[in-house]
């Protein structure tokens, strides 16, 4: 039963990264290295400005969640703050549905740094996650529509449309969820379907935490129903956060002189980058979000040779390999892994947070 259950297990975590590594290949099947190395190499000087997007997408999301996480009693630095925001989104990227983990670090570090309780970070996490996925749905919206209002996107029908449906089902989805964190029923229900569950585990952890649960429901009930100007303003800032990945695909496709016009980007980036959050199972979504930047570029027909993907591909992942290693040294620096391991005998997962944090990952998202 043990050999059966291990094998399962082995099956699970090497089936998304085995198929996204197929993706990956199949899209750099066709690539001259020769050129590609060139096409890099051409990015030279502004290597610091494409690494600079992502840490003012950073400093975005820490602005808003501060905003959600924000007591006059209980407060932390804001340097502090973004240093475990980049800390704990670095394991979404490289760890099979690192988000369990990255959100846990989060948990982590902030009960480390700030008086703030288990219940008030969790339920800031939550709401987070909501506004960060209204912020998304606008930002799709709002980037198709002004892709092929203002520029003329040559983009196909089929991908304006994914994109409209995308953003209109996310708001619906988004919308539903935080009506349902303001009744403040969140944590009882999860409660009750959970403990359905036969697994002893998991019937031990209801047990012992059944009311960090409902304290966190009404956490998030208060702040829902005190606090909407900020909600608002956080979301303000999550937009602001989103809109940074499309100046950098366009900056990185502008460096190796891909003929792609900024409207096509505004069409096709919002739903590549949705694409790569749904696929939270597979590290750093590996062979997804590379199909897919490799099937937009092939439907605008503005980038035929597949050097041009590759170059784009390689510079892409060149840069979030610069962050995730800049994200797992602060999580080191300020004790986070040893804190996780002794947490749970020696996992990479702390116990609290686990089944309250997880989210399916839509940039994020959920």
């Amino acid at each position: 039963m043990n050999n059966r259950s291990t094998v399962t297990t082995f099956i699970l975590r090497t089936a998304p990264l085995l198929t996204g590594s197929l993706l990956l290949l199949f899209v750099f099947r066709n690539i001259n290295l020769t050129e590609t190395a060139g096409l890099i190499s051409d990015v030279g000087a502004i290597a610091p400005l494409l690494l600079s997007f992502y840490l003012i997408g950073a400093l975005c999301d820490t602005l808003a969640w501060r905003i959600i996480l924000h007591s006059s009693i209980n407060t932390i630095p804001f340097l502090r703050l973004l240093m475990i925001h980049i800390a704990g989104e670095s394991f979404y990227r490289f760890i099979p549905a690192g988000v369990v983990i990255g959100e846990s670090v989060k948990v982590i570090l902030v009960k480390r740094y700030s008086s703030l309780g288990t219940p008030e970070i969790i339920s800031s996490l939550l709401l987070r996650k909501m506004f960060m996925g209204i912020a998304q749905a606008l930002y799709i919206g709002l980037a198709v529509l002004a892709g092929i209002i203002l520029f003329g996107s040559t983009m196909t029908g089929m991908m304006t449309a994914v994109g409209v449906v995308l953003s209109v089902s996310l708001l619906l989805l988004f919308g539903i969820t935080g009506y349902f964190l303001s009744m403040g029923r969140l944590g009882s229900f999860l409660f009750s379907m959970l403990q359905r569950i036969p697994i002893p585990a998991l019937v031990q952890f209801l047990g012992t935490h059944k009311n960090l649960l409902i304290e966190t429901d009404r956490v998030i009930k208060d702040s829902i129903a005190h606090r909407k100007k900020e909600g608002l303003s956080a979301c303000i800032f999550f937009f602001c956060g989103w809109t940074t990945e499309m100046l950098e695909t366009w900056t990185i496709l502008f460096a190796v002189h891909a003929p792609v016009a900024l409207g096509s980007i505004m069409v096709f980036e919002p739903v590549v980058s949705l694409l790569r959050s749904v696929a939270f199972f597979i590290p750093a979504g590996i062979g997804v979000m590379d199909a897919g930047y490799s099937a937009a570029f092939q439907g605008i027909d503005a980038v035929s040779a597949g050097t041009f993907i590759a170059a784009f591909i390689v510079i892409k992942r060149m840069k979030e390999l610069f962050w995730v290693i800049v994200g797992v040294i602060l999580a080191a620096t300020q004790g986070a892994l040893e804190e996780s391991r002794a947490q749970n005998g020696h996992s990479t997962l702390p116990v609290e947070p686990v089944s309250i944090t997880e989210r399916s990952s839509l940039p994020s998202s959920i």
